[in-house]
């Protein structure tokens, strides 16, 4: 025998405790008073749920054949090129902060980019405000 750390997970009449303990084990966790099923995860397993979120929001201003290239954080820049809403295909990990900005603007246009920072804080980010014009001339 030999002592080792164990997380066990036990469902238990459909209710699901988490229990940390240390051991003397051959053959791993067993559901207490025999009931119900169980599951062992080294607690070496980095595997726990990471609660990610998505970044968002609407885009005006864009006219026939417009587009402006935009970029959240760090990552690969997308390219806008109508109306409406979007939604960056990279979800952020909550508690972590964010930046959405221009990389290239829609020719002949300003597009100003309004609640593009922050932190993530438990929910997706649907906010974030785009809004082009025309540059004017004179």
């Amino acid at each position: 025998m030999r002592l080792t750390e164990r997380l066990c997970l036990f469902n238990l009449k459909n209710s699901i405790v988490l229990l940390c303990v240390a051991m003397f084990t051959l053959m791993g966790c067993t559901a207490p008073g025999g009931g119900g099923t169980s599951a062992i995860l080294d607690s070496s397993d980095d595997t726990a749920d990471i609660d990610m979120f998505e970044i968002g929001g609407l885009v005006t201003g864009l006219t026939g054949g417009d587009s402006f290239t935009i970029r959240l954080n760090s990552g690969d820049p997308v390219v806008i090129d109508e109306n409406g809403a979007f939604v960056f295909v990279t979800e952020i990990e909550d508690d972590s902060e964010y930046t959405v900005s221009m990389v290239e603007q829609a020719v002949g246009k300003t597009c100003t980019i309004g609640n593009g920072a922050g932190v993530i804080a438990g929910a997706d980010i649907t906010n974030v405000n785009i809004v082009c014009a025309a540059i004017r001339t004179r």
